[in-house]
């Protein structure tokens, strides 16, 4: 196989070598240039050359007329110049191409024209093929030396110089004259006709560099050929040198051996370490895994701790998350400090005086204690916080600070500069952990709101009471809606009645407590389900939040306008012991609101009886509403 490929390949390099130094095929290239240049500039521009011709007063005039206008069979052959009529019809063409170069005006034309200048780069790209071929008949010649001594370089050299030899001869056209003569004339006419400068170049080329090169190549093949074969021949001389030399090394590999083995207790003290590092590189793999999977941002942070006593074999860690505002630091998770150390820290990062923590979320850098002992205001700063910190460092994504990390009291204090390293990366694994646990939970709250009132939605709500109730929670419930929005609506426009409706929703937004839920129970209907409150006093915050509502005013046009709202109250588990009864308990004491002349607060379990009251209330005949003139308070909306 080895062979057969040697063959093919140096039957390669002289077919290639050939095809690279044919006349003819340069001529053919050469011909191609010019019919392409000549079709896309004069076949455009035909009537304009045309005239170009005969202003030029050139002796060919009629006969560059028949060729512009595809009368070939006028034109007759060009004499001694060019006996071929395709040889001369070629020049015709070059000259027709000279004497229109000058109207060339449009970007396409230019174009055109600039490609004659490049027919004179085929002899160089020649001439690089050329050394190319010969770079890789030096290569066989190497290696027929190496595999047959003198007999196979020298012989394969031989080979290679005949063929140099006949190919210089075949170029200069001393075998086949008719290519390079054309050649020869057409690359004269491309100076002579100034359309492409150092067209001439043809002369020096064909009759010097390259015969000089091609002349030289079949000397320098014969001499390598015998060289390489000489140095094929001495190759086992050499390979008992190489012997020689293989034996000495090998005695100072046995010497570097013995010092390699006086060493193995240190390398078994890199082992140690080298297995440290392995496995804080597994705990961080780990703790990827995990907070790449947790959505929940007190399990992620459980986890953040437990690695922290892996890498540092530390016992105090502490974890502070911005506020809404990015105000201050609150402590989220904690392990080994004492809650009354880290209450008593200075967690304001906006204002007052600078701190540590304030330095490391602004400035984003870390602060250890190694770090410390460089930098006296550093050093200050960890001074007045009274705390063991080993390790403090920010927890920020892009430009959101979200908080701060701490260590103190680790394994090994020496080591903090390379602790400083894993510290920024569990950082940035803790940052982008509480990150993702935020949009989460903001997904999750965007889910379980209604869009307009910004409110909780329906299903939320009966989950809501769902829960309470599973736990067997207290709680109070009022059910409100807007007294006559219908007629509001078809007065005033429904764009008006969804910003009253969003305005009345936010101020039950802002009368709920903490633990409080404002839900949209549907159109203009209400609920606030409140934790942990008797009766009496939900009766007293809905009666509240009814002032709130009276009192608000808002101009359309001339108009003043107002709402107002009936409420309904009920409390579990004193009035029923299921969702369905409670909820129809407030809305009884809704329409019992109604139909006592609405802008009021009732219970029906209370009023009526809870057995009574589980019969439905009849719903009230919506009245007519008119504007309102009487403003009774100072929160008025414009429209």
């Amino acid at each position: 196989m080895k062979k057969i490929f040697i063959v093919f390949f140096n039957l390669l390099l002289i077919v290639g070598f050939f095809y690279i130094v044919s006349p003819e095929l340069i001529k053919k290239t050469v011909q191609h240039s010019i019919d392409e240049i000549y079709n896309s500039f004069v076949t455009k521009n035909q009537e304009v050359v045309l005239d170009e011709v005969y202003a030029s007063s050139d002796p060919d005039i009629y006969i560059l007329d028949a060729l512009i206008t595809n009368n070939h069979s006028l034109i007759q052959t060009g004499g001694f110049k060019y006996p071929v009529k395709e040889d001369f019809i070629s020049f015709l063409k070059l000259k027709t191409i000279a004497i229109g170069k000058n109207i060339a005006v449009s970007d396409s034309d230019v174009q055109s024209m600039k490609k004659i200048s490049l027919i004179g780069k085929i002899l160089e790209t020649r001439y690089f093929l050329i050394i190319i071929v010969t770079m890789l008949a030096l290569i066989s010649i190497v290696y027929s030396g190496l595999k047959k001594g003198i007999v196979g370089g020298a012989g394969v050299a031989l080979l290679y110089s005949l063929l140099w030899v006949i190919g210089s001869f075949y170029f200069r056209g001393d075998l086949t004259g008719g290519a390079n003569k054309f050649l020869n004339e057409i690359f004269g006419d491309f100076t002579q006709l100034g359309v492409s400068i150092g067209a001439s170049q043809f002369y020096i080329v064909n009759n010097s560099l390259y015969f000089k090169f091609l002349l030289i190549s079949p000397i320098i093949f014969f001499i390598f050929g015998i060289a390489v074969g000489i140095i094929s021949a001495r190759k086992s001389k050499i390979y008992e040198i190489q012997i020689t030399d293989l034996e000495t090394e090998n005695k100072k590999n046995i010497a570097q051996l013995k010092r390699l083995k006086n060493a193995e207790d240190e390398f078994k003290k890199a082992g140690d370490k080298i297995a440290k590092l392995s496995s804080r590189v597994i705990s961080l793999q780990m703790l990827s895994k995990v907070l790449g999977a947790s959505l929940n941002l007190e399990n992620a942070l459980d986890e953040v701790m437990n690695t922290v006593a892996k890498l540092f074999g530390s016992k105090k860690c502490a974890i502070f998350l911005t506020d809404k505002k990015k105000e201050k630091l609150i402590l989220k998770k904690h392990k080994g400090y004492a809650i009354s150390d880290l209450n008593g820290l200075k967690l304001n990062i906006n204002e007052g005086e600078e701190t540590l923590f304030k330095f490391a979320i602004n400035s984003n850098n870390l602060v250890t204690t190694d770090i410390a002992k460089k930098d006296f205001n550093i050093n200050e700063l960890l001074k007045k916080l009274n705390v063991d910190i080993v390790m403090a460092a920010p927890l920020v994504h892009g430009d959101d600070k979200l908080g701060i990390f701490i260590v103190g009291d680790t394994e090994n204090e020496k080591n903090v500069q390379e602790d400083g390293r894993l510290m920024l990366l569990l950082a940035t694994l803790t940052a982008l952990a509480i990150k993702n646990a935020q949009l989460y939970e903001k997904t999750v709250e965007l889910a379980n709101k209604d869009g307009m009132t910004k409110m909780y939605n329906n299903r939320y709500f009966n989950e809501y009471i769902d829960s309470l109730i599973a736990k067997g929670n207290k709680f109070s419930m009022m059910m409100t809606d807007i007294d006559h929005f219908k007629t509001f609506n078809d007065t005033y426009g429904h764009q008006i009645g969804d910003f009253v409706l969003e305005q009345t929703a936010q101020c039950i937004i802002n009368i709920a407590r903490d633990n409080d839920l404002a839900a949209r129970y549907g159109g203009e209907e209400f609920c606030l389900v409140m934790p942990d409150t008797n009766t009496k006093e939900a009766m007293e915050i809905a009666e509240k939040l009814r002032q709130i509502v009276e009192v608000k005013r808002y101009k359309f046009k001339e108009d003043e306008l107002s709402v107002k709202i009936s409420i309904g109250v009920s409390t579990f588990p004193d009035h029923a012991k299921d969702k369905d009864s409670i909820i129809k308990l407030a809305d009884d004491g809704l329409y019992l609101a109604k139909e006592g002349g609405r802008n009021q607060v009732r219970c029906a379990a209370e009023e009526i009886g809870i057995k009574k009251s589980e019969k439905t209330v009849k719903k009230p005949i919506n009245a007519e509403i008119t504007p309102s003139n009487d403003v009774q308070g100072e929160d008025i909306f414009k429209f």
